[in-house]
């Protein structure tokens, strides 16, 4: 440790250090408060949120005060069989024994977070859960990072904003704390922890050196939904010996259109707590489709086109107006590799009936709402153009010329059969009647990487022998390697590992 003290310009004591304020963090840091410990929060962004602040804000959990005001029933066990449902496939790489310490302490999660000042709406049913489970945040998810932060506050924590995490101080088989990387005044600090480190950096979605490593060079080359998700925590835990499991466990890439960027209504709400009783109230004694018109709103500026657009008819462009793969194979990463990662769906009016009403939807949050061409019109004219001439519909395409040939060559395809180009089949109705419509631009990105830190029950992180490296823990996606395929889950285990992980990190001695 020598050559790293002679470049300190800072040094900080605490007892624990959480790297990371995202929402896993931002739990741990308050948890760990309570326990009546100094805490210390390094981030390394200008603003506490991390993908936690990026998201529609929903936890799934069970056994809570909401599900009981509404007569549900529900249990752990359940939850527990219906996470592997979801799993399918891939629920032989999960950890059973972290999948019970999230189903049977999730309720305890969401009445620990309304202690805090959070309210919510729901639960939502999202199949094939048997019950509902889905618990909203109102107003809109920036109120996590508003809300524990106040909460940290209150109880003496102390954040340090634009701080990155380098590396660990890793001395005579113990982590004593961390060099953290002060971004503004381009100096290294120093923070001894007496107790413990828990890192909560996140996923690595947004590391093109740990996905080209575990994943493959196309996938290393999709950006993640969350850029800043670089894998610190995975590093620093792997420099000091850490072992890691499920890293090369992936689904495929999201595909969502890229829309102008703006604040919906909801999120420019301020998140005081009194105010937040005020919006519960109001969930309570508005009509519900109040709810579902917010939901629809959402969906149409962040929400993925559903896979159906192309099985029904529709067609994929780049930015020069080419077809570049058979749409009905997976073209996330066809996508990816396309001029700027873009490409366009082209259809028409018979596709664009059939995804006007239910069953029929371009976007989903399952169990809320569905949004339908009608929505994508009223929402985001910005990402969808129709005309009655293909020429009006193209018009916002980068190259109009270009894709009005290739759609002539697909009608061709169509009246004879056969797809000479990417052997698509079936080849659905052409794009022969109007209007015709033209939707895009969207790009390819990585939503969540699964792999992670081997933890224990405790949330300490394990060496390569399996036992706990003293003095370091973690929580959220740098942590355990789960699967959590579904809805709300992502954020479960955020809030729920970083309240235990903090806790547990406040009696470490």
């Amino acid at each position: 440790m020598t050559s790293n003290k002679e470049t300190v310009k800072r040094e900080l004591i605490t007892d624990v250090l959480v790297i990371g304020g995202g929402g896993a963090g931002l739990s741990a840091a308050v948890s760990a408060s309570e326990e009546g410990v100094e805490v210390i929060v390094s981030e390394k962004c200008n603003s506490l949120g991390g993908t936690t602040a990026l998201s529609i804000g929903s936890i799934t959990a069970c056994m809570t005060s909401y599900q009981r005001k509404k007569g549900i029933i529900d249990s752990p066990e359940a939850l527990f069989e219906d996470m592997r449902v979801f799993n399918g496939d891939l629920d032989r790489y999960d950890n059973k024994e972290l999948c019970w310490v999230l189903v049977r302490e999730s309720g305890n999660t969401v009445e620990w977070l309304r202690g805090l000042g959070f309210e919510f709406f729901g639960p939502s049913p999202e199949p094939p859960h048997r019950v509902p489970r889905m618990h909203n945040v109102i107003p809109n998810a920036w109120s996590y990072p508003f809300l524990l932060q106040r909460a940290g506050l209150k109880k003496g924590v102390k954040f340090l904003l634009n701080h990155k995490g380098e590396r660990l101080v890793f001395e005579e088989g113990f982590v004593k704390g961390a060099i953290l990387e002060d971004k503004r005044a381009n100096q290294k600090v120093m923070v001894y922890a007496r107790r413990a480190v828990i890192l909560a950096c996140g996923d690595f979605s947004g590391s093109k050196d740990l996905k080209q490593r575990y994943y493959s060079s196309d996938l290393a080359r999709i950006p993640g939904y969350n850029p800043e998700c670089q894998g610190e925590g995975h590093k620093m835990a792997m420099e000091i010996g850490a072992r890691v499991v499920n890293m090369g466990v992936y689904e495929r890439p999201n595909i969502r259109f890229i829309s102008a960027p703006k604040k919906l209504w909801h999120e420019l709400l301020p998140n005081h707590p009194w105010l937040i009783k005020v919006y519960a109230f109001g969930s309570q004694i508005l009509p519900e489709g109040v709810f579902k018109r917010l939901a629809n709103r959402i969906l149409t500026t962040r929400g993925a086109p559903n896979d159906a657009l192309y099985r029904e008819g529709g067609i994929l462009v780049n930015t020069f107006g080419n077809r570049f793969t058979n749409e009905l194979i997976d073209p996330s990463i066809p996508i990816s590799k396309q001029p700027e990662g873009r490409a366009y769906i082209v259809f028409d009016s018979r596709v664009a009936k059939r995804f006007s009403s239910w069953p029929y939807f371009i976007s989903t949050a399952p169990g809320i709402a569905y949004a339908y061409i009608q929505d994508y019109e009223r929402d985001v004219p910005d990402i969808i153009t129709k005309g009655e001439t293909l020429e009006e519909a193209v018009k916002n395409h980068p190259n109009p010329t270009g894709l009005i040939k290739t759609v002539d060559r697909y009608n061709h395809f169509v009246k004879v059969g056969r797809d000479e180009d990417f052997e698509r089949w079936p080849l659905g109705g052409g794009i022969m009647e109007p209007p015709f419509y033209v939707m895009g631009p969207a790009e390819c990105y990585i939503g969540v990487t699964r792999g992670g830190l081997d933890i224990n029950d405790r949330f300490q992180v394990l060496g390569q022998s399996g036992k706990p490296i003293p003095g370091l823990y973690a929580a959220g996606r740098t942590g355990g390697g789960l699967i959590l395929n579904g809805h709300g889950l992502n954020l479960s285990w955020a809030f729920t590992s970083g309240r235990l992980a903090g806790k547990e990190a406040s009696k470490n001695i």
